[in-house]
């Protein structure tokens, strides 16, 4: 399998998504917005850390990509959506990440994909599905 986008290295890339993200999670006067933090912050070597060591779960769903398109109503737009079928047979509908555009083209129909979440508490209560790698195969 081929790696196509880590977390780590968009936020090594965009630094001021991990800053908005902390500031958010640390700002006590929006109590139902932005992450909880109480495992680290987001993209801190604490958060990582976390990940690393199971305190905040993951979990990974690969299967067949059945589809490629785009949700949203502008048109021009690049494919952004992917359905997948697990080898159990379930469906999943998945947003479409990638580190480099020219990976973009690699997302088709046919193509075995495995994306991993970390499970982060929100402050509103549930948990947030962060993607935080992808692969594809044939």
């Amino acid at each position: 399998m081929r790696t196509i986008y880590l977390l780590s290295k968009e936020l090594a890339d965009d630094p001021d998504q991990v800053r908005q993200t902390q500031e958010l999670t640390l700002d006590q006067s929006r109590p139902q917005l932005g992450l909880k933090g109480s495992r680290g912050l987001f993209g801190s070597a604490e958060w990582w850390e976390a990940i690393s060591q199971g305190m905040i779960p993951t979990r990974t769903i690969s299967g067949r990509i059945l589809k490629v398109y785009v949700t949203g109503m502008e048109r021009g737009l690049a494919p952004n959506t992917i359905d997948i079928r697990t080898s159990t047979g379930e469906e999943h509908v998945a947003d479409i990440y990638v580190n480099s555009r020219k990976d973009r083209s690699e997302i088709r129909a046919g193509r075995w994909v495995e994306i991993v979440y970390a499970l982060d508490d929100l402050k509103a209560g549930g948990a947030l599905e962060i993607p935080i790698e992808v692969k594809l195969s044939d």
